[in-house]
């Protein structure tokens, strides 16, 4: 009873969501087998009201291989529309798979409204090698750009989409030549206030970290379940550092490399703060954020850089947690199937801005 509680529960709910959801990524394949993912499709983009366009009509080249200078090879899936030729693409780079729930939002329903998707799994996880170390994605990103640009399939400019995690990465290489937008959500460039930030933010810290442990293994959403319970008595375990044994029976790396450096001028955080790329982008930038998201104030902050450094942010702030409907369907939306063009990563939903008051002139 005791597991199914914590399944249950609105403040596990909420953890997991803070999280990103990562085993959501083992979702989408127990929910294939009932029903295809063109359907899921299809059922999401009229419940979202997005643009016309039709599933059925995107072609998927799966596991294509990047090999980095190191050797490591990173995997990506390329979702475009059927009959395209060589076009502008959308960089989608996620450590939470390619499939599932993020090829169904950032490949599929994309796809559908006529935009090409690149969607590649970061170092370490879900079929690309190396080993995982959270945050570090700047190489990785740089070398991601310059193999698209040398593609057969790719013409134009490169734009980059992506919610938490995946916003990150855009942060990391926001200043690489060859990028003709970004649409960074509930995301910031420093990862370091939403782990330490006004104290240490533990739940959803420590939950990030364990699902992220196991999304990968089999029965993630059930092992998913599992830790979270695990994670609840944890936390009135000292130190905190051993949380990772007490939940997955294991040392957890990237958890205690975090836990261990909480001050944000440490060299570790130092290494992966993108603050100071503000000033060096030249791409446009659509920033959608929530208030109710523990990301907002390094957001917003990001925002204000921008514009001091005389760039023209696009920002839309929401009645949104991390994971809000209305969030989703926002960053979702292209205004025409050619919306790549210039601001071309997802385009601002211009009712959603005049409901929701925007933090600083336009």
């Amino acid at each position: 009873m005791s597991l199914v509680r914590a399944v249950l529960s609105a403040s596990l709910t909420r953890a997991v969501l803070s999280a990103i959801v990562p085993p959501l990524s083992a979702l989408g394949g127990v929910a294939g087998a009932l029903l295809p993912t063109r359907s899921y499709a299809e059922l999401l983009a009229r419940a979202g009201r997005l643009p016309d366009g039709d599933a059925r009509d995107v072609l998927v080249e799966r596991d294509i291989p990047l090999v980095l200078d190191d050797g490591v090879v990173l995997l990506a899936d390329r979702h475009f529309p059927r009959g395209a030729g060589p076009m502008p693409t959308v960089l989608v780079r996620t450590p939470y798979g390619r499939r599932g729930v993020c090829g169904l939002l950032y490949g599929t329903l994309l796809a559908r409204s006529g935009l090409q998707v690149v969607l590649q799994s970061t170092r370490g996880t879900f079929g690309s090698g190396g080993e995982f170390r959270p945050f570090d994605e700047r190489a990785d990103g740089l070398a991601t750009i310059e193999w698209i640009e040398r593609q057969p399939w790719h013409a134009g400019k490169i734009g980059m989409a992506g919610a938490s995690y995946m916003g990150l990465t855009q942060w990391a290489v926001a200043d690489a030549d060859g990028l003709g937008a970004l649409a960074p959500v509930v995301t910031a460039t420093p990862f370091h206030g939403a782990t330490f930030g006004w104290g240490l933010q533990l739940e959803s810290m420590a939950a990030w970290h364990m699902l992220t442990a196991v999304q990968e293994q089999p029965l993630a959403l059930v092992q998913a379940a599992w830790v979270l319970c695990r994670l609840q008595r944890a936390f009135s375990h000292l130190p905190l550092e051993d949380i990772d044994i007490q939940v997955l029976g294991r040392q957890r790396a990237p958890y205690r490399r975090v836990l261990a450096n909480p001050l944000w001028h440490d060299e570790f955080w130092s290494a992966l703060d993108h603050t100071g790329r503000a000033a060096h982008v030249t791409a446009p930038v659509l920033f959608i954020a929530g208030w109710h998201d523990i990301f907002t104030p390094s957001q917003l902050e990001d925002y204000v850089a921008l514009r001091r450094a005389g760039q023209r942010p696009r920002l839309i702030i929401g009645p949104w947690t991390h994971t809000s409907e209305g969030m989703w369907i926002t960053a979702t939306r292209p205004r025409s199937p050619t919306a790549i063009a210039t601001t071309r990563a997802i385009r601002r939903r211009r009712s959603a801005a005049r409901r929701c008051s925007p933090a600083a002139p336009w």
